[in-house]
């Protein structure tokens, strides 16, 4: 069987749901390769991550300078520095390149300067170097477009878990509970906030409809969250700060419909498959958004494109009477890593 290098920096260790899909993935690439991989798990103190993520580089290094592998999947990071400059020294061995955002824009929203003097230096001439780029939204940073465009793949950003159960524990919050007595409709968004996310939207959205609840939950930087917090002076609107896994899925019984990103033409992306997607699909949950999910939007009336507000109420008035068994049946197929890698990653025919 050929060998496959999975590359990726991130440490799972404080991203739970990146672990579940860089397992996943690794999963689905076994089907078909010996996959190796040195995925970071680090939980201690910021000196010890840092040193288990120069060792984790140099492991990544060695095994492409040293190793016969056939191919390698790189999930691309501005700032494996050493490992970006091995990459593109290094010959004959493909690469299948995964960007996972338009890097230029979103340095530029963060005001990132390392990041974007970074992506200057390796972005570029990585993806040329590429066999294939595989993105979950698009377009991509402006001299990718202009020199890779015909390599580009659009993939959806999968999820291997079961879909939601209906025996979960009861929230005790009476604010929850007051909200849905309260309102014929209430929404859900909870993750971590970035402008692109455009809470200040969801949230002038909301309190212009006085017969929608909107429950946030999440955290982020202290200029989102003053967002967060100015919002939820609103009657129908709650905030209720970070939530885990297990108070999330409560919040699901009190919902119906979730809002995922409002504010993705601020990274100038018009198709994009956040994990957001994926999650709230899991659970049955019809979706708001102001992008495309690339081959299902137009194909299916649980993802809602925003418009205008006569749109949204259009939207609103038939919610509830949404298939949401069709949603998770839907989730199971489409956001499934061994079918998006085998069909659209590796592009395997089996015929």
């Amino acid at each position: 069987m050929q060998k496959l290098l999975y590359s990726v920096f991130e440490n799972i260790a404080s991203h739970k749901g990146l672990e579940k899909k860089f397992l996943a993935q690794i999963s689905a690439f076994k089907n078909y390769y010996k996959v190796k991989h040195f995925l970071r798990n680090c939980k201690d103190g910021f000196l010890s991550k840092l040193l288990n993520r120069v060792l984790t580089e140099i492991k990544y290094c060695i095994e492409v300078i040293f190793s016969d592998n056939e191919i390698i999947f790189y999930r691309y990071n501005y700032s494996a520095f050493l490992f970006n400059i091995v990459l593109l020294l290094k010959r004959n061995t493909p690469l299948i390149l995964e960007i996972n955002t338009n890097n230029e824009k979103e340095a530029e929203l963060l005001n990132n300067k390392i990041r974007i003097l970074l992506n200057t230096f390796f972005e570029t001439p990585l993806s040329k170097k590429a066999k294939k780029i595989v993105s979950y939204g698009y377009p991509l940073s402006g001299n990718v477009m202009k020199e890779c465009t015909d390599k580009i793949k659009i993939i959806l950003n999968g999820l291997n878990e079961s879909s939601f159960e209906d025996k979960v524990k009861d929230i005790d919050n009476k604010d929850v509970k007051e909200i849905r007595n309260k309102y014929s409709l209430v929404a859900l968004f909870y993750g971590y906030f970035y402008p692109w996310h455009g809470l200040d939207r969801i949230i002038d959205i909301v309190k212009n409809h006085k017969n929608i609840g909107l429950m946030i939950a999440g955290t982020g930087a202290e200029k989102q969250l003053n967002i967060v917090r100015e919002g939820s002076k609103e009657e129908n609107i709650i905030y209720l700060g970070y939530c885990d896994k297990n108070t999330i899925k409560s919040l699901i019984n009190y919902t119906d419909f979730a809002f995922a990103s409002m504010a993705f033409d601020r990274i100038n992306w018009e198709y994009g498959s956040p994990l957001k997607i994926a999650e709230y699909l899991r659970y049955g949950l019809p979706i708001v958004m102001n992008f495309k999910v690339k081959g299902l939007t137009e194909k299916v009336d649980y993802l809602h494109k925003y418009k205008n507000k006569e749109d949204f109420e259009d939207f609103c008035k038939k919610v509830k009477s949404i298939n949401k068994e069709k949603i998770m049946k839907d989730f199971h197929y489409f956001f499934d890593w061994n079918r998006i890698v085998k069909e659209d990653i590796l592009e395997v025919d089996e015929k």
